[in-house]
């Protein structure tokens, strides 16, 4: 029963149910579509250049102390090898973004 009176209440006076004004923020900082994927993007890039380093510096410490251990040796390469690899996804992105920003405009 109650349902249904403020179901009437909502149907009969609907100025009571809009009285109130509801804002919301972008959380994104990003007026367009364009501009999210280009801060993601640079978020992106920028975290992966000081991570590439960390994880070359490990693969070489992998390889150095591997003490003649072919499976650790062959560990490091791959880990230098992935993230090079990585690295050079990251720097496409950004070579694909700027192509297509180009080409859009």
């Amino acid at each position: 029963m109650k349902k249904f009176l403020l179901f009437l209440l909502m149907v009969t006076f609907p100025s009571w149910v809009l009285a109130q004004t509801i804002t919301f923020t972008n959380p994104l900082r990003s007026a367009s579509f364009q501009r999210l994927v280009e801060n993601t993007i640079n978020v992106i890039f920028t975290l992966s250049l000081p991570l590439t380093v960390v994880m070359i510096v490990v693969g070489g410490i992998i390889m150095v102390t591997a003490g003649g251990s072919e499976a650790q040796i062959e560990s490091g390469k791959k880990i230098i090898t992935y993230t090079l690899i990585g690295f050079l996804i990251v720097l496409m992105s950004k070579g694909i973004m700027a192509l297509i920003e180009y080409l859009v405009k």
